[in-house]
């Protein structure tokens, strides 16, 4: 790291990596990642070790990883440091030229269409563009009646067309699906007797007892009767003028658009037109949601004759809207041929107020005029967006990019004479895209050609189908054979006597201890906060053991799960002092079953306090303890275990996470060595994870070559011979000793590393944070930072790299020299390199300058902080600004002094501002894809 008191670069010869062609044996690591800060050593020696069934290999068969160019993807360092201006330049292009787009859509490959819908549609409602894209598309759809096409095949495909409906129609009206429809699901799924079967061949094989009290025809007819009613329910709810008025605006529009589209190309007949609408209504959107209310109501369970019900409702709701009765096709639906004509009546009616737009005042303006207007130039920020689904965007341009550029081609060639290429030469929904495009201005045509031509590849590992079982380990899901060594702690047997003590309501208010909602598998599930256990809690044993048994004892008879919630947690010296003092009581009062019956103890979020609590842990735990244990550095991965929403941990605890990823860097001599990557706001760090200490810091811009590849977890990184020398000001002192490991490294290693990655989808997220990192330094380098993309609050108006160096006080009034470093999502606390504590982003509070330099403030930050007025005194007399620093869990400000406080102030509230936005992204992200 490019500081004295923070770290040194290249400090080891464990820095960097073996060449490309050079084969290494098989490497074995544990898939672990999160926060930087570790516990114990016992458990990152038991981490690091090899063997195991689920170890990952660095090749195939001894095979040199990517020996085939085809597997192989290769960035220069220019890709992330210039995606700040290829990516909104990528987006201003897609949502201007939406006929490129439609093309774009209609060339991806069958299989990526659903989630290409998903990514467009996600982007481009953020632009505004959504709408008209699928207009591109709708229209599209209609020139092919122009063609060679039938009309009772528009609309009705499962293309990319379709896929981006159901999409749109998910993301903008599921709350209206759920206000219109709920209640009447509700009252068919809860309904035990209810059955409307009318196929004789259903009821043989599922009731054969009705046919005794039954003839079949009059039993068929009497289901029919009840099935006739259960439907004109559902329609009379749809159809009702309240809820039509509550309908989205833009679902109304897009079935005018159908509408108006099929009357330009030639369809007349009014039923054909409201048949088109009734297909992208019906088909697209009300009866999905009927014959699969889970996906939108999650608290439904259908049994199988619930779903029936619901599938005979939507199959007459369908027909109805296609203004057709049931033929042979469906002999059994032949039956309800009678009461089909006055559905399809009602049917209609409610089709034809669908396109009718309640705003319009009959003027000059065409209806829906207010939703139809493009703007001129659309913007799409990368503030505004997720960059894994403008990365997603990214992947699928260049899949087909060359398939696009000689569309483009073409398309300037005939950019002058738009004859030449005739819709009634068009076949598909592609060749009416091409025609499209040839009407472009040939100056957008260029610009599309050059953004083609530009493109490097999206930082992800080229897909590979026949290597899909790589993945066989996920990076949340720790390998089950590991080699463990235990700590072997004594049996520890004995009788719970039932003590009881007055102060279990008090323990009971400060909430470190819980039952939670039950395990997928029906365990139970226990909770402790150890961030909210105080002082006073452990100093009087006799209450804490009577809570704990009233809490746990009448459950613990039966399997159950302890969950560890480390987040913010602190544990002080007289704490852990007084925790191993009362480990023997503890150890005797509980009964064999607290230990026999713990099935997991996760350690959530684990740091340098772990080891503490596992040695008190011990009162509940056998010496298969450390079987048992499984530290969790993402609290999702406990889903896993426990459903995402009966996931009972605090708020603050689950916005604790921070990002580092655990690989294997293997030098230039073939040596393994675990490392976790962390990614500041210019460099990547590497961190040994069992000493919490920076081996080393690569400046991203000395990065010349990025290479990942398909058939293995392998990222090479290649630097510049002519690396920057670390800046005088910030050299290690001379007590170093890392001129030791410079002498030994081999010069291999400091130009070339390797990485062997958990798995295929660590190696990615990786790249992706490679290429955040590069964005923002872009950002920073060429001044247009925005100030959306954090919140409003603005750039510190200097930056040198995000570390500063301070004077912390600490609560003996002792003055410590640390570097404060700044990373992607946390502030680093360093002593020589070696990590003291991370606080994440989300545990920052507030940061801000202290008061003025008077001895009523002395006093008073004495007083708060537990100093001596002669220290602050002093720290004042040496002139060097204060910063007061809030952080989450901690009762008072600590107090850093630091000669660049102004700008430190506001380099840590811009990165904090800046990662909750992250973080709202990140969530509509994960929501959208849910």
């Amino acid at each position: 790291m490019r500081s004295g008191k923070g770290s040194g670069r290249d400090r080891d010869s464990s820095s960097a990596s073996n060449s490309p062609r050079s084969t290494a044996a098989a490497t074995h690591i544990s898939p672990r990642r999160g926060s930087i800060l570790k516990g114990s050593a016992r458990s990152s020696d038991r981490d690091s070790s090899a063997g195991g069934e689920n170890g990952l290999h660095s090749s195939r068969d001894g095979d040199v990883p990517g020996s085939d160019p085809a597997l192989r993807r290769v960035w220069p360092v220019q890709a992330p440091l210039t995606a700040h201006v290829f990516y909104p330049n990528m987006l201003r292009l897609l949502a201007n030229t939406l006929p490129f787009t439609g093309l774009f859509a209609n060339i991806v490959e069958a299989g990526d269409t659903l989630e290409l819908a998903k990514t467009l549609i996600t982007l481009f409602t953020n632009g505004g563009v959504a709408l008209g894209l699928m207009e591109v598309l709708v229209e599209s759809e209609f020139k092919q009646v122009e063609a060679v096409l039938e009309r009772s095949t528009v609309m009705r495909g499962n293309g990319v067309l379709s896929k981006i409906e159901s999409v749109f129609l998910s993301r903008i009206a599921m709350d209206y699906v759920a206000d219109l429809l709920s209640e009447l699901i509700c009252q068919v799924i809860e309904d035990p007797l209810l059955d409307i079967e009318i196929d004789p061949v259903k009821l043989r094989m599922h009731k054969p007892e009705v046919f005794l009290d039954y003839e079949e025809s009059s039993l068929i007819e009497k289901n029919a009767r009840l099935l006739h009613r259960t439907v004109t329910l559902f329609l009379t709810r749809i159809s009702e003028p309240e809820m039509l008025l509550k309908m989205p605006r833009d679902v109304r529009v897009l079935a005018w658009y159908i509408a108006e589209c099929a009357y330009r190309h030639g369809v007349e007949s009014e039923e054909e037109v409201l048949a088109l609408v009734g297909g992208f209504m019906m088909l697209r959107f009300l009866c999905p949601a009927i014959v699969a209310p889970e996906r939108w109501m999650p608290s439904s369970a259908c049994t199988s004759r619930a779903r029936r019900n619901l599938v005979l409702v939507a199959k007459i709701l369908q027909n109805a809207a296609n203004g057709m009765q049931f033929g042979k096709k469906e002999q059994c639906m032949e039956v309800m041929n009678p009461y089909m004509a006055e559905t399809i009546k009602i049917m209609q009616d409610y089709l034809r107020n669908v396109i009718i737009d309640p705003l319009h005042n009959g003027e000059d303006t065409r209806p829906w005029d207010d939703l139809l207007k493009k703007e001129p130039n659309v913007t799409i920020r990368l503030s505004d967006v997720d960059l894994r689904d403008v990365i997603e965007l990214h992947r699928f341009l260049h899949d087909v990019s060359p398939h696009l550029a000689s569309s483009l081609a073409v398309a300037i060639d005939h950019s002058n004479n738009p004859s030449l290429c005739s819709p009634k030469d068009s076949a598909s929904p592609l060749d009416c895209c091409i025609f499209g495009i040839c009407k472009l201005p040939e100056e957008r045509l260029q610009e599309l050609m050059s953004l083609l031509m530009e493109m490097t590849p999206p930082p992800l590992a080229p897909r590979l189908h026949a290597f899909a079982d790589l993945d066989r380990v996920s990076v949340n899901e720790p390998p089950t054979s590991v080699n463990r060594t235990p700590t072997s702690p004594e049996s520890l047997d004995g009788s719970s006597p039932g003590i009881s003590g007055e102060g279990s309501s008090v323990l009971m208010e400060a909430g470190f201890l819980y039952r939670g909602r039950p395990a997928k598998d029906g365990s139970a599930v226990f909770y402790i906060i150890v961030n909210r256990i105080k002082l006073e809690h452990v100093a009087n044993i006799n209450p804490l053991v009577s809570f704990i048994f009233d809490t746990m004892d009448e459950t613990v008879s039966q399997p159950y799960n302890l969950v560890v919630d480390m987040s913010w947690a602190h544990i002080s010296a007289p704490m852990k002092s007084l925790m191993y003092h009362h480990l023997a009581h503890m150890a005797s009062s509980f009964s064999r079953k607290y230990k026999k019956n713990l099935l997991n103890l996760f350690i959530v979020h684990p740091n340098a306090y772990t080891r503490a609590v596992l040695h008190f842990m011990r009162a509940f735990t056998s010496r298969k303890l450390v079987r048992k244990v499984r530290e969790i550095y993402n609290w999702k991965d406990l889903s896993q275990l426990i459903s995402m929403q009966n996931i009972d941990m605090p708020q603050t605890s689950k916005d604790y996470i921070t990002r580092a990823h655990s690989v294997a860097k293997v030098n230039a001599k073939g040596k393994s060595q675990k490392r976790l990557i962390k990614f500041t706001e210019n460099s990547i760090l590497n961190i040994d994870p069992k000493t919490r200490t920076i081996k080393n810091e690569k400046l991203l811009s000395e990065i010349t070559e990025i290479t990942a590849f398909a058939d293995s977890f392998e990222i090479h990184l290649a630097f510049a011979e002519s690396a920057s020398p670390v800046p005088k000001s910030t050299r290690k002192p001379a007590r170093s000793t890392a001129w030791l490991s410079r002498m030994t490294s081999s010069s291999e290693d400091q130009f070339f590393r390797r990485y062997i990655c958990v798995s295929a989808k660590d190696r990615d997220d990786i790249l992706l944070d490679m290429w955040r990192t590069g964005i923002a330094m872009g950002e920073r380098r060429s001044g247009t930072v925005s100030h959306s993309n954090s919140g409003g609050v603005p750039p510190p108006l200097s930056y040198e790299g995000g570390e500063f160096e301070v004077i912390k006080v600490n609560l003996s009034g002792k003055r410590q020299s640390r570097v404060f470093k700044l990373t992607c999502d946390s502030l680093l606390n360093l002593d020589n390199g070696k990590i003291k504590r991370e606080i994440s982003f989300a545990g920052i509070v507030s940061v801000a300058l202290g008061g003025p330099s008077s001895e009523a403030f002395n006093v008073a930050l004495s007083m708060s902080q537990g100093i001596s007025v002669n220290s602050v005194a002093a720290l004042r007399d040496a002139r060097l600004p204060s910063v007061l620093l809030q952080i989450k869990g901690e009762e008072e400000p600590r107090l850093v002094f630091c000669a660049r406080a102004d700008e430190f102030t506001r380099a840590v509230n811009f990165n904090v501002a800046r990662y909750r936005c992250d973080l709202e992204s990140q969530d509509v992200h994960e929501r959208d894809s849910a």
